[in-house]
């Protein structure tokens, strides 16, 4: 999923816009977050938090069908998605209201400041599905599996939360597994990033069994593309 590709504007609404979708970030109070008034919206959201004992978050969730997912097997949780694309955000409450996923939220701005969002200690789940890899290295810095990831993910996961990617980049994935390691060394006082299982072929593996599909992994499957996975536990020693 190209999911830091940030070409909309979100510090204020739009006043001239050709996308009928901005039209209608209004449309869904209280479940989807357009982000116009980010203090107000804030507020709102940690409101609706509140209610429900867990908290999964998936940073660049697309038109939402692996969030609704995982939403409709875990109800008692709430499961936020944070998406910039105005189509995709609404037509992820447009299917969470058809399907009655009401643990559902979207925000629509780039999440990977998460403690701006969440207290700290909060999120019982990660999911990062398919970002942009940003090949070129002069684009860097907007690679979204990279250390600030983790060190933003360190500060709102709970002791022994998680941390699941999937990615079709393998030197992407390549690259990310040596960032977890030196994380882990530099970070022995904060915490640490347990391995559970990683694969460079996820649907030719034994963690298939119970994997939950996105729009992109749908379309790569397609094309035989091998699928690279991970899932992290995290263990605050703060």
């Amino acid at each position: 999923m190209q999911a830091d590709e940030n070409t909309e504007s979100e510090t204020s609404v739009p006043k001239k816009y050709p996308n009928p979708y901005v039209l209608r970030m209004n449309d869904f109070p209280g479940k989807l977050f357009p982000w116009y008034e980010a203090e107000a919206e804030l507020r709102s959201l940690k409101t609706a938090l509140n209610d429900f004992p867990d908290v999964y978050v998936e940073l660049g969730s697309g038109s939402g069908g692996h969030l609704i997912s995982r939403a409709l097997q875990g109800k008692t949780a709430a499961w936020v998605g944070f998406e910039i694309r105005f189509k995709r955000t609404v037509r992820t409450v447009e299917k969470a209201n058809r399907l009655q996923a009401g643990n559902v939220y979207v925000v629509r701005t780039d999440g990977r400041k998460l403690e701006s969002f969440f207290e700290p200690s909060s999120v019982q789940g990660l999911y990062i599905n398919f970002p942009d890899p940003w090949e070129r290295e002069t684009r860097r810095k907007h690679r979204m599996l990279n250390y600030d990831t983790l060190n933003s993910a360190s500060r709102v996961l709970r002791s022994k939360g998680f941390l699941s990617v999937k990615t079709d980049h393998q030197e992407c994935f390549r690259r990310f597994v040596k960032t977890v390691d030196l994380w882990n060394k530099e970070n022995q006082t904060v915490g640490e990033y347990q391995l559970a299982w990683q694969t460079e072929d996820l649907h030719n593996s034994a963690h298939a069994e119970g994997n939950v599909l996105t729009e992109f992994e749908r379309l790569f499957l397609s094309q035989s593309l091998p699928i690279c996975g991970m899932f992290l536990n995290y263990f605050s020693r703060v």
